[in-house]
């Protein structure tokens, strides 16, 4: 086979499972013509020279795309971001990279309008749904998330759950109808991290749910609650930026935005890298 021709094929790879399979079967198909051409041009006994090369190129393509035949490589360091709704129940929603996501459990609403003592007038507003972030991947040590625009709330589920406080909390739990349990707790929680940056560290038992933090857009709705005019898409996009620590102590760093439309609806995107 012509080494420009290879040389070719190598330069068009991108690392997928299907590329290298259609690659590798390209390379045996043309092996194979080869083989029948010298062998009817030349005689068969180049057959084992040309076999040789061609298996040659087909290791160096392996190499190339990360799948080599000869050693296992590290894990790879890369994560996605997912959405919980509010209650974190029900079923999550993938951010994938480089594309918007409509939320299809989260929405900012804006219902009830409230009279005030000065004559003014306030609405009930609040985000309906997934207020929920949280990173998926494998081998995960820790997460930090730093927020630009919003407030932040990190909860470790391990220390809550071992908390005095908390265990007195919900065993006192009283159920309202139509609300649920209401607890009630005084002071600072030990457990709970709030602002525009909090650290999240994984737990296996809890899986993706353990790294999982709360936003809250109090930049778009405590205006929204103040003037009927607010429209939501008007306010800039919320910057979240999402820092991995794996355990081999590498770190890996990506972008998650966050904006409404003029309805309310949240929409998320993962920046490229």
């Amino acid at each position: 086979m012509k080494t420009a021709q290879l040389k070719s094929s190598i330069d068009d790879l991108t690392p997928s499972e299907t590329q290298k399979a259609r690659m590798l079967n390209d390379l045996l198909r043309r092996k194979r013509e080869e083989e029948s051409s010298v062998g009817v041009r030349f005689g068969m006994g180049n057959r084992r020279n040309i076999k040789i090369s061609v298996t040659a190129a087909v290791l160096v393509i392996c190499f190339l795309v990360g799948g080599s035949v000869l050693r296992e490589g590290p894990p790879p360091l890369s994560f996605t971001m997912v959405a919980y709704a509010a209650d974190m129940d029900g079923s999550r929603t993938l951010i994938l990279e480089g594309t918007q996501v409509e939320l299809p459990f989260g929405r900012l609403i804006r219902d009830q309008a409230i009279p005030q003592a000065d004559g003014t007038t306030r609405y009930n507003t609040y985000l309906n749904g997934s207020n929920y972030f949280s990173v998926s991947g494998d081998n995960i040590k820790s997460v930090t998330y730093i927020s630009e625009l919003g407030e932040l709330t990190y909860t470790d589920i391990i220390m809550r759950d071992a908390d005095p406080e908390y265990i007195r909390a919900r065993n006192e739990a009283k159920l309202m109808p139509g609300v649920g349990s209401i607890m009630v707790q005084s002071g600072p929680l030990s457990y709970e991290q709030k602002g525009n940056k909090v650290t999240a560290v994984y737990y296996k038992e809890w899986g993706d749910q353990s790294l999982a933090v709360r936003w809250q857009p109090w930049y778009v709705s405590m205006k929204m609650a103040a003037n009927a005019d607010i429209n939501p898409a008007d306010f800039p996009h919320e910057k979240i930026t999402v820092t991995v620590s794996f355990d081999n102590e590498k770190i890996v760093t990506r972008t998650l935005y966050l904006s409404f439309t003029t309805d309310g609806t949240l929409i998320a995107e993962l920046a490229k890298t």
